[in-house]
């Protein structure tokens, strides 16, 4: 009788624990989503762009040299090859997902969204594409805009791009650093 006790009593913990957890905890969003799919990345390129407008109403500038219609510096892809690129990869994951979060509806657009770097993320069978923006931490990922929350997560992130970019021997985009 005493156990039958005891273990109805564990069992309605439980519940109510299970209850409040779930009744505290936010609905996931889709920054969260994004920050999940991309921290999973298996392949990543770091791309190093010219802010300036896109080139759609621009010079001609090959696909092999535009992202986005923005033109390209250069770039380096981070995959699994030496223990240096995946630490340069996971740093550069883990940075851009602890800071992306949905885009507030609220939140007015803070710069002329001057980018200058670019991720192609490939992760789970899909490929991403990032434009970003660290000076008012806009970014674009198939033709929807994220937002990185907190000057502290994007001085993190623009180490970690800049680091790996450096580390290539690719040139930055002014005002990059």
């Amino acid at each position: 009788m005493k156990k039958a006790i005891i273990i109805g009593v564990v069992i309605s913990v439980l519940i109510a624990g299970v209850a409040f957890v779930s009744m505290t905890r936010k609905p996931e969003d889709d920054g969260d989503r994004l920050a999940r799919s991309i921290r999973a990345g298996e392949r990543v390129e770091v791309l190093s762009l010219e802010p300036h407008w896109p080139y759609e109403d621009g010079p001609d500038v090959e696909d092999d040299k535009q992202f986005h219609g923005y033109q390209i510096k250069g770039s380096v892809k981070l995959g699994a090859e030496s223990v240096k690129e995946v630490a340069q990869r996971r740093r550069i994951l883990d940075a851009f997902s602890n800071a992306v979060i949905e885009r507030p509806k609220d939140r007015a657009k803070a710069c002329r969204f001057f980018p200058r770097h670019g991720l192609r993320v490939e992760s789970c069978g899909r490929t991403f594409e990032l434009v970003i923006c660290l000076d008012c931490g806009d970014v674009d990922v198939d033709d929807e805009r994220f937002w990185l929350d907190g000057e502290r997560q994007r001085r993190v992130l623009r180490a970690a791009l800049n680091s790996a970019l450096k580390d290539a021997g690719v040139a930055l985009a002014d005002g990059a650093e």
